[in-house]
């Protein structure tokens, strides 16, 4: 892979965010709104916002996400669908089918990764234990794999985690495992400067052929919202805001990232989410990517799987509103931190505070992304909009 972000994580919930500030002295800034009123109001606090001068804040730059469509806000807790093991067994087999590759000997090839190896002596992927011959005794079929040079396939607890039809790795005439699609290690080099937008009419010349990155981004979402391969909720919808463009030999292919919403609301997404714990709190955006190499499918992919449940644990239909977070975020941030914002959003940010349970509370925040511009390191910043808890990550990049 041609770069990744490397992130340094740091996520509080106290008033002074960095340690050895001072604290400022508290004034209480905050007026809760009603969220169905807010999306005719938001225009005004922007205009407010960005003729305020701010000790900690820059919006010069700034784009603002226009606020969803909701009449009320709710913490959310994640939860697992859970696969069983005929279920596991006969998802993969259907994919299978449809990809051509039917004949694979799955007797042999499908493993579980769920309690890792059992005999280090054997070479991968024999090292892990085989589903067929422990079929009657495995509690469940969450984490049943298939990695040959020809395909490649992850289960997760919701559905597919992670898969490769192999397309990519054929066309480069590899002999690795085809999970090196799914990975990213595939793309040969990233061609596109920058992210593109999605809806591009701009075309390149694909394995099967040219074609525009809106028609694939079209197919993506249309991919992802048959399920891979069990039904999403009503509740969910898919978004590919952006796209990138990579070369595998005298071809291209489009790289997308695959967010999801809960009812309207997106739920906070970052390139290479920073799942980095601090004082036992683990900020846990989304971060998927399709790779499309074709214009009929999605060939590889990874990340978090839209059939995952989610259970609604509390809701309001009041929060804070943008202009008065400003505010606050400029009060409580340490004087060592002045952020250039590129990027204001509402989300629903995932925290896990128990890493034994290993599930996510989605809380409604206000989203700041942006640039440290003391000390050039990228800024993410989340304020909880029902809570008034404020949680940040700093990340550099890094070419690799």
């Amino acid at each position: 892979m041609n770069r990744k972000k490397v992130y340094l994580a740091f996520a509080l919930t106290a008033l002074v965010m960095l340690a050895g500030c001072e604290k400022k002295e508290e004034k209480k800034t905050e007026e809760l709104v009603k969220v169905q009123e807010y999306r005719s109001q938001m225009e005004q606090d922007i205009k407010e916002i960005q003729k305020e001068e701010y000790d900690t804040l820059q919006f010069k730059e700034a784009e603002f996400e226009e606020f969803p469509e909701c009449s009320e806000v709710y913490i959310l807790q994640s939860e697992d669908r859970g696969v069983t093991v005929e279920e596991s067994i006969q998802s993969i087999k259907e994919w299978l089918k449809e990809i051509g590759q039917e004949d694979l000997n799955l007797k042999k090839q499908l493993r579980d990764a769920a309690n890792g190896t059992d005999d280090d002596s054997k070479e991968y992927p024999y090292n892990y234990p085989g589903v067929y011959e422990n079929r009657d005794t495995l509690p469940n079929g969450d984490f049943f794999f298939v990695n040959t040079k020809d395909c490649y396939w992850q289960m997760g607890s919701d559905g597919a985690y992670s898969v490769s039809d192999g397309t990519i790795n054929r066309y480069l005439e590899e002999t690795s495992k085809a999970a090196m699609d799914a990975l990213g290690v595939n793309e040969e080099k990233i061609v596109s400067e920058s992210k593109i937008d999605a809806d591009s009419d701009d075309a390149y010349e694909l394995i099967d052929g040219e074609t525009k990155i809106c028609d694939a981004r079209n197919m993506a979402v249309q991919y992802f919202a048959a399920g891979t391969p069990f039904a999403i909720s009503e509740d969910i919808s898919i978004d590919i805001p952006y796209a990138e463009v990579f070369q595998i030999k005298d071809k291209y292919g489009y790289i997308f990232d695959i967010c999801r919403s809960y009812k309207g609301i997106p739920i906070a997404y970052s390139d290479a989410s920073a799942r980095t714990e601090y004082d036992d709190i683990s900020i846990r955006e989304d971060s998927k990517k399709a790779y499309v190499a074709t214009s009929g499918t999605v060939n590889a992919f990874t990340g978090h799987n839209e059939a995952q449940p989610f259970s609604e644990q509390e809701k309001t239909d009041q929060i804070i509103r943008l202009r008065d977070s400003v505010a606050r975020l400029d009060q409580e941030l340490a004087a060592n931190l002045t952020v250039r914002v590129e990027d204001v959003a509402f989300v629903y940010c995932p925290i896990c505070t128990s890493l034994e349970e290993d599930q996510d509370t989605l809380y409604p925040c206000w989203q700041y992304s942006g640039k440290n511009i003391l000390n050039g390191r990228g800024v993410r910043i989340y304020h909880n909009a029902v809570s008034g808890e404020i949680y940040l990550y700093e990340y550099n990049l890094s070419e690799t």
